[in-house]
């Protein structure tokens, strides 16, 4: 246990293997607020902030423009086997070079086998990139808590333009997740199992609008063994180029309940598609 407490402050410009601005490693308790963690890089994880094994309280904190130069995961901030709450986030403009999680990337943060998992609140995750899966957020083998965000602007080229589970799930809550784009399947989210052991997808209260993807689901890609609840969601105004403009559910468990899908386009299946 450390609790050192890190307010107002400025990193700019540093860098290191991992965390370019900023490491934690196997501590409980640190608390950060009004923090600006900017233009950092790290050769391998979390250009901006490297997490391992720890738990942070972090209030208006910013990441932007900060980078991961290959072979390693999370443009912004890397949470690995970490748990927290983080509030009023600003996430935007990071780049994971040549790997995954432009904005966000975490692993082993929620679930059986996990040291616990962390939840983000009122918080902004945009205009980053990955040159692999997820442009905003990837949680691989995990499951973190959004509630109140917006995921918007972000691009990927493998997928998950917005937002990507890879075996693993998330929840989603009150949250808007809008005109994000990926070269590969999951405009928006992009979901690809199994999920095993962990909670799967809820998607609630949301609204997921004006994503495109180069490929399938262009709001929403659910894929292989996931389980998946949405309720009081609306799909609207998608494009993909080939199938699916709004929910595309293929090889999984889906539950819809109370959603509005509209306005979605494609070469093949413009509102919802099911495929074994």
């Amino acid at each position: 246990s450390t609790y050192p407490v890190i307010e107002n402050v400025i990193i700019e410009n540093n860098h290191s293997h991992n965390g370019g601005g900023m490491a934690f490693f196997r501590v409980d308790g640190p608390v950060l607020n009004n923090v600006t963690v900017r233009n950092n890089t790290a050769t391998a994880f979390g250009g901006g902030i490297f997490s391992y094994v720890s738990t942070m309280t972090m209030t208006s904190v910013t990441i932007t423009g900060n980078q991961n130069q290959g072979n390693g995961q999370g443009g912004g901030i890397m949470l690995a086997n970490s748990r927290g709450t983080y509030d009023n986030m600003t996430i935007t403009n990071n780049t994971a070079v040549g790997a995954h999680g432009g904005g966000i990337w975490t692993n082993n943060s929620g679930g059986p086998d996990s040291y616990g998992g962390w939840t983000m609140t009122n918080s902004t995750i945009s205009g980053n990139a990955s040159e692999m899966f997820a442009g905003g957020i990837m949680c691989a083998w995990s499951h973190p808590t959004l509630i109140n965000c917006t995921i918007s602007g972000n691009t990927a080229w493998w997928g998950g333009g917005g937002i990507m589970g890879l075996d693993g799930g998330f929840t989603l809550k009150e949250s808007i997740v809008s005109n994000n784009f990926s070269f590969g399947s999951g405009g928006g989210i992009n979901v690809w199992g199994p999920i095993d052991g962990i909670e799967g997808v809820v998607i609630e209260d949301c609204i997921v609008s004006g994503n495109q993807t180069d490929s399938d689901g262009g709001g929403i890609i659910l894929d292989e063994r996931v389980n998946a609840i949405i309720t009081r969601t609306s799909v609207i105004d998608n494009y993909a180029a080939e199938y699916i403009g709004g929910i595309d559910v293929t090889g999984t468990y889906a539950t819809i309940n109370n959603v509005t899908v509209s306005g979605n386009t494609s070469t093949g299946g413009g509102g919802v598609g099911l495929g074994s």
